[in-house]
C-alpha cells in the first residue's frame, strides 16, 4: 500500500512539473546580426580637380655635335711649331693666331720690303710734283715715273707673297668661339699637312643633331633641348634631311658627343581643369572617374575630357575646380 502511495506521488509531481512549463517566460528571440559591408572602414585617398596648363610632348632624341666646330690645321709641312698662343678652352675671336711655326725670317723680309714700299710712294708722289710744276719739260719725269710704277707694283705683290707665306704657317680663328681641342705638346713638334691640331667650337650657337628626321617638328619651332639636368632654348632647323637643334648665346656648351633630349610639344591646353591621367578610367568608350558619395560609398562619374598631356588630362565636363575624386 506504501508503496502504491509513494509511486502516485511521483507521478502528480511529474505531471505539475511538465505543465508547469506553460508558465515559463517565452525564449527571447535571437537579434539579426548587422550585415558589415565591405567598404566599411575603406580608407582612400583623393585627387582634386586643379587649374593650370595640359601639355603633351615628345621626346627626340639628339647628339651635341657642334655643327660650328672648326678643325684647324698647318698649311705647310715639315716644319717645326715655334708657338702656340691658345690653351683648352680659351675664347677667341675670328682672326687670332692661334698658333704658328717659326716665321721670324719671314718677318724680317716683310719688314724691308715695307721700308721699300714707302721709299717708293715717296719718290712716286715727289715725281707726280715735278710732272705737275713744269708739264712742258716733264717728258724725263714720266718715263722714270712709269719705270718706278712698274717696280712698285712688283714690290706689292712681293710684300703679298710674304704675307701669304706667313699665313701659310699660322693656324688662325676662322670664328670665334671657344677652343676645344689642342694637340698635346704642339710646341716643338713637326707639322703635316691637314692634321687637326687645334679645334675652336662657335661661341655664339650651340648645335645639337637629331638622330632622324621627325615629322612633328618643324623649320623654326622652339624646342627645349635637355642635357642632364641643363635646358637649352633652341630653334629647329633642317638642312636637308638633317635635323638641328640650335642654341644661340648659351650660358655654358656641352661637351661635343654629349646626349640630349629634344622635348616637341605636341600640344598644350593652356588655364584648363586637369585631373591626373592615373584617376581617369577609360569605361565603354566613355571616360569616368570614382569618387565617394553622400553615403560615403565609392560611386562612378563620367566626365568630359580634352588634351591628354604628359601627366594630367584636360577636364571640360562633369566636375568642378576643387571637386575631390579618388585616386586609388
Amino acid at each position: 500500500m506504501e508503496k502504491k502511495w509513494i509511486i502516485g506521488l511521483l507521478c502528480f509531481s511529474l505531471s505539475v512539473s511538465l505543465g508547469g512549463c506553460g508558465l515559463l517566460p517565452k525564449e527571447e528571440e535571437l537579434r539579426r546580426t548587422p550585415v558589415v559591408r565591405d567598404f566599411a572602414g575603406a580608407s582612400y585617398n583623393y585627387a582634386k580637380v586643379g587649374r593650370g596648363d595640359v601639355i603633351r610632348t615628345k621626346t627626340v632624341r639628339c647628339l651635341f655635335a657642334s655643327a660650328k666646330e672648326e678643325q684647324l690645321s698647318f698649311a705647310v709641312g715639315s716644319e717645326k711649331v715655334a708657338s702656340v698662343f691658345v690653351s683648352l678652352g680659351d675664347t677667341v675671336k675670328e682672326g687670332d693666331v692661334l698658333a704658328e711655326t717659326d716665321t721670324e725670317g719671314l718677318r724680317a723680309e716683310l719688314k724691308e720690303v715695307g721700308y721699300d714700299i714707302k721709299r717708293e710712294e715717296l719718290k712716286i708722289k715727289h715725281l707726280k710734283e715735278l710732272i705737275s710744276a713744269d708739264p712742258d719739260g716733264a717728258a724725263g719725269y714720266k718715263v722714270s715715273l712709269d719705270e718706278l710704277s712698274n717696280t712698285h707694283e712688283f714690290t706689292l705683290l712681293k710684300k703679298e707673297a710674304l704675307q701669304e707665306k706667313i699665313s701659310e704657317r699660322q693656324i688662325t680663328a676662322k670664328t670665334a668661339g671657344t677652343v676645344s681641342y689642342v694637340k698635346s705638346e704642339l710646341k716643338g713638334s713637326i707639322t703635316k699637312v691637314g692634321e687637326a691640331v687645334i679645334k675652336v667650337v662657335s661661341g655664339d650657337e650651340c648645335y645639337f643633331t637629331a638622330e632622324k628626321p621627325d615629322p612633328d617638328v618643324k623649320d623654326g619651332d622652339a624646342v627645349e633641348v635637355m642635357v642632364g639636368s641643363v635646358a637649352y632654348e633652341t630653334i629647329a632647323k633642317y638642312d636637308g634631311d638633317t635635323l638641328y637643334f640650335v642654341a644661340e648665346n648659351a650660358a655654358e656648351q656641352p661637351d661635343v658627343g654629349s646626349r640630349g633630349n629634344a622635348n616637341i610639344v605636341l600640344g598644350k591646353a593652356e588655364d584648363v581643369l586637369y585631373l591626373p591621367n592615373t584617376v581617369i578610367r577609360s569605361i565603354g568608350g566613355k571616360k569616368a572617374v570614382y569618387y565617394e558619395n553622400e553615403d560615403g560609398l565609392k560611386d562612378l562619374k563620367y566626365i568630359d575630357t580634352g588634351l591628354e598631356g604628359d601627366i594630367y588630362t584636360e577636364i571640360t565636363g562633369g566636375l568642378s575646380f576643387g571637386d575631390e575624386v579618388l585616386s586609388n
